[in-house]
């Protein structure tokens, strides 16, 4: 029995890399980018939540805190919801970010009262 260290490195002798070729992408299926490729624009080309939760203003959010619900925006069109400190905007994965908010609080750390929410967190911005 040989270590998976040795078996590693006898493998690594025995293949030889393909050398890189130019091809359609619509025939690149199954195959490897032979380097990096990036965006000419950056997309979505907005501010926009990558959770479900509620949009606030970090700086007033903090553990216990209630925040007054304001609003709902999902993903799709952007609904131009602003938000001040001590409100919440609840948002969906995607969703543009109202102007005012700069974080995002999931949704499983907080407690929903009615028009309100429950912080069960600190928050910091981002």
């Amino acid at each position: 029995m040989i270590s998976e260290a040795e078996a590693h490195s006898k493998i690594l002798k025995t293949i030889q890399p393909l050398p890189a070729r130019r091809t359609l992408l619509l025939s690149a299926l199954g195959c490897f980018a032979a380097e990096d490729h990036f965006a000419r624009l950056p997309l979505p080309n907005f501010d926009n939540s990558a959770m479900d939760g509620y949009a606030v203003v970090a700086s007033s959010c903090r553990k216990g805190e209630r925040l007054l619900v304001t609003g709902e925006q999902p993903a799709g069109p952007d609904r131009q919801l602003r938000i001040s400190p001590g409100e919440a905007v609840r948002i969906f994965t995607g969703a543009p970010m109202p102007a005012g908010a700069d974080a995002v609080v999931m949704q499983e750390d907080v407690i929903r009262d009615r028009e309100e929410i429950v912080l069960n967190v600190d928050v910091d911005p981002g």
